[in-house]
């Protein structure tokens, strides 16, 4: 059979038995070898009303050639004529805009499908577009059988949904074997044919099918995702009264949430419900390139459709990408625009410039705030909306610089402790188990002389040699750190280890002799061979792995494939690794804000996760050094208050001061992270 064989009118309309889809799209496609079309506008939607014939012509080896323009406004010419060196990334930009907008309307079968289509070269598409301020609004329809007959159809309907069913439309079709038509056939093919070469003087055309196929499986993956990680992101009661204060404060302020109860997550949502009545740019700060790129993933699952650009010493082209997506938001305003940067990149002047050189609203969000120092009066005028995140902004006895962090942001609009997380269940309960160890005589001198030279900084309470302090007290802290008792004994350390799966070791950054090669090497490479001897599946988490390499690390430990990780400082803030269930401490700086942070990476909630352990290697001095047994003593009591062990931790602590000639009041904590600074790992 072919053509021929088929009762084809001279016309037929959207509506009734003659309607242009089952009375004569699909009965044609069953024949057809290839089938050329060129329209105003193509949805994908037309697929549901013709699958039919296109099952019964993938099956019989026919190929669609499609040719079709987006839908431009008046801005968007303006856009594309302004902007003439990027004209073809912007017309790629908004035909992609309709065609996602379209597909997105597809049930995953029928998106399966149109993907498959493409793949297979069944389904070919090019972007069609006037040389002028016009636009390219041909509709065209030309089948062939596999006898050579053709058919030509021309009139209103666009390939739609409407164009075939809801709107009223009408064709005129042309049989390639009647008498006189030969000419009318030659002349639409020819130009077909001229349009889809490129050789048409009026229009430019362009390759589609290849970036169609990538945003079709980008929005099949990001459906699989989005069904995976539902639950993940079902809000919480205290989330959406977070969520509610921030709107309620004008788009401003601050959330101090406890590592683990989801800040990020109420900071998306947040930015969600501002987009309900606005649309602004997006800017997102973080500390560390590995948590942009978290950041990046959680982010993309909620806005689908946005324009995501991660800003860090990894995508030197960071520039060159916002300044074309600030032009296209320029005549697109719902646009999706979402800059996720490093605070080092962010506090670049090319950076703040760059943002400011937009006309539309901004908002800012900045993860462990704590660490954002760059509080210039300037972004309040570029930032139309604020919202800062930490849970310690407050460090230690320093409750002034927490204020005034959060003063910057438009002050603390919800407070979720720690304590409160775990009464409620949001963090998981935990054990503390302090291990012991002994100073050496060598190592208490050392100690000595490092608080002298911390003692000369000062006069009159007014520190005169602040690179010498920062140089001692980090001395200090490295020798109580690379204790010699922690690594004669570490073999007994990790045998005290009751979890050896899904386990962290937090090591010194400083260097050690190794018996076995003879040299000096770092404490995480002594740590990570010791875990391999006693059977673990370990790998190390430093500043030196990319951030793929991170993020695929982490992905393993979570599945199971790596027992244990060990780090310096990379796994203290933001990163998420839920499935941690206990803790070794090594190493730790005299910092309260770090002591909050590795507590709240430990206890985030997990399937199957009970409860968690930290152990804690504690350095005992000599009963006269206080100073140092202040330092270590501290992070017991942090660690211990909370524990579920805490009856029988108190009365040891108690037991450990009296040696020590001081009381609990006495173990303070000292607000050093201003002093120090952030350092490399």
């Amino acid at each position: 059979m072919n053509y021929k064989d088929l009762d084809i009118k001279r016309s037929y309309i959207s509506r009734g038995n003659n309607n242009i889809a089952e009375a004569f799209l699909i009965p044609a496609l069953k024949f057809t070898k290839i089938y050329k079309r060129s329209v105003g506008f193509f949805s994908s939607g037309v697929l549901e009303l013709i699958l039919d014939g296109i099952v019964v012509m993938v099956r019989n080896n026919g190929i669609i050639q499609l040719i079709a323009s987006p839908k431009l406004n008046e801005e968007d010419i303006n856009a594309i004529n302004l902007g003439y060196k990027m004209r073809k990334d912007m017309i790629y930009d908004y035909f992609t805009r309709d065609f996602l907008m379209e597909v997105e309307k597809l049930n995953d079968n029928k998106l399966r499908m149109l993907c498959e289509l493409i793949s297979r070269g069944v389904l070919d598409i090019k972007i069609a577009i006037t040389n002028d301020e016009g636009m390219y609004h041909d509709k065209l329809g030309i089948l062939r059988d596999f006898d050579n007959n053709t058919i030509v159809f021309y009139g209103s309907s666009n390939s739609s949904y409407g164009g075939y069913r809801s709107n009223y439309e009408k064709i005129r079709v042309v049989k390639g074997w009647d008498e006189g038509n030969k000419e009318i056939i030659i002349e639409e093919e020819l130009e077909f044919d001229t349009l889809w070469k490129g050789k048409n003087e009026f229009v430019e055309v362009y390759q589609y099918s290849e970036t169609a196929k990538l945003n079709l499986l980008e929005v099949i993956k990001k459906r699989k995702n989005s069904q995976k990680d539902k639950k993940t992101i079902e809000l919480r009661d205290y989330q959406e009264q977070a969520i509610k204060a921030w709107v309620d404060n004008d788009y401003h302020g601050f959330y101090v949430m406890a590592t683990g109860t989801g800040k990020t997550w109420t900071a998306i949502y947040s930015t969600v419900e501002l987009m309900k009545n606005h649309s602004p740019i997006v800017v997102i700060c973080a500390p560390y390139k590995h948590l942009i790129k978290q950041w990046a993933e959680d982010v993309e699952k909620t806005f689908i459709n946005g324009k995501i650009i991660m800003v860090s010493s990894e995508n030197p082209g960071w520039e060159k990408q916002i300044m074309n997506e600030i032009i296209r938001k320029k005549y697109n305003s719902d646009m999706q625009l979402i800059i996720i940067s490093t605070i080092a990149s962010f506090n670049m002047d090319r950076f703040i410039n760059l943002i400011n050189k937009s006309d539309n609203d901004k908002l800012l969000i900045v993860d462990e705030a704590h660490r954002f120092t760059n509080r210039s009066e300037r972004l309040h005028e570029i930032f139309d909306y604020m919202l800062g995140l930490s849970a310690t902004p407050y460090s230690g006895s320093s409750a002034e610089k927490g204020r005034e962090l959060m003063k910057f942001f438009g002050g603390q609009v919800f407070n979720l402790p720690i304590e409160t997380a775990l009464q409620k269940g949001f963090l998981v309960h935990y054990y503390y188990k302090p291990i012991f160890v002994n100073s050496t005589d060598y190592e208490e001198k050392k100690f000595n002389e490092q608080s002298m030279k911390i003692a000369s900084c000062f006069k009159n309470n007014i520190c005169i040699n602040p690179d010498l302090l920062v140089k001692s007290l980090r001395n200090r802290l490295r020798i109580i750190s690379m204790s010699e008792e922690k690594q004669s004994r570490i073999d007994e350390i990790i045998n005290e280890i009751n979890d050896p799966d899904h386990f962290v070791v937090y090591c010194g950054d400083g260097r050690l002799f190794d018996n076995n090669s003879g040299e000096e090497i770092r404490h995480i490479q002594s740590i990570k061979r010791v875990l391999t001897d006693h059977g673990f599946k370990t790998s190390q988490f430093t500043a030196k792995e990319n951030m793929d390499e991170r993020m695929q690390l982490v992905d393993s430990f979570n599945k199971g494939e790596i027992s244990s990780l060990v780090a310096i400082r990379c796994l203290d803030e933001g990163i998420n690794i839920p499935s941690i269930k206990s803790a070794l401490i090594l190493s730790s700086n005299d910092d309260y804000r770090e002591f909050v942070q590795r507590r709240g990476r430990i206890l985030r909630t997990y399937e199957g996760k009970k409860n968690a352990t930290i152990y804690d290697v504690i350095v005992l001095p000599s009963s006269d050094m206080c100073q140092w047994a202040k330092i270590e003593l501290r992070r017991f009591l942090e660690y211990g208050r909370l524990a579920l062990n805490w009856n029988d931790l108190e009365i040891k602590l108690n037991d450990v001061i009296k040696e020590y000639n001081i009381k609990i009041e006495d173990i303070d904590v000292y607000d050093y992270e201003d002093i120090l600074g952030d350092e490399d790992e």
